[in-house]
């Protein structure tokens, strides 16, 4: 079910795209409001999805894309990735060092492999379908306790004065 050259081609762009994001962190750049003031893109932003479209196109037989930026490109195929080029965007524009790349791609509109790196720390994170998820090539577990209290549980959001 997954491409045999699928995980290749997403660590390729996720690894171009984290290079990209690192050359424009931490410089001057603008950063333009989108539906809110916690809704915002940047060149980065920009930059990183054009970095990732040719990685994603340039291939024998490139898939269907999404992205956050251009919206939705047809190949006529099965398989869609879904993009995220700079995941982090607030923290990236106000110089907080807590963003990254998200790449999923989808079969029928179910996820089968899913890549999110972390430029700065140099973290890979991958997970594919039946073969559970790693960082840095390490699996990745879950605490065997059951109890909460024993949990460690981490939220965060972007404050909007939008009800819905």
């Amino acid at each position: 079910m997954i491409p045999e050259n699928a995980r290749e081609i997403l660590e390729k762009a996720l690894f171009e795209a984290g290079k990209v994001l690192l050359s424009h962190f931490g410089t001057s750049h603008k950063a333009k409001v989108k539906e809110s003031i916690s809704s915002v893109v940047t060149e980065a932003d920009l930059a990183s999805e054009r970095t990732i479209l040719k990685v994603l196109v340039d291939t024998p037989n490139p898939y269907n894309i999404i992205t956050e930026e251009s919206g939705y490109v047809s190949h006529g195929s099965e398989y869609t990735w879904v993009v995220d080029p700079l995941d982090g965007t607030s923290n990236f524009a106000a110089g907080l060092p807590w963003y990254g790349v998200i790449i999923a791609l989808m079969w029928k509109g179910d996820p089968i492999l899913a890549g999110m790196y972390i430029p700065v720390d140099q973290d890979v994170y991958l997970a594919e379908l039946k073969k559970g998820a790693r960082k840095n090539g390490v699996p990745i577990r879950t605490t065997p306790s059951s109890n909460l209290a024993e949990q460690l549980i981490a939220y965060s959001f972007d404050f909007s004065s939008d009800p819905a």
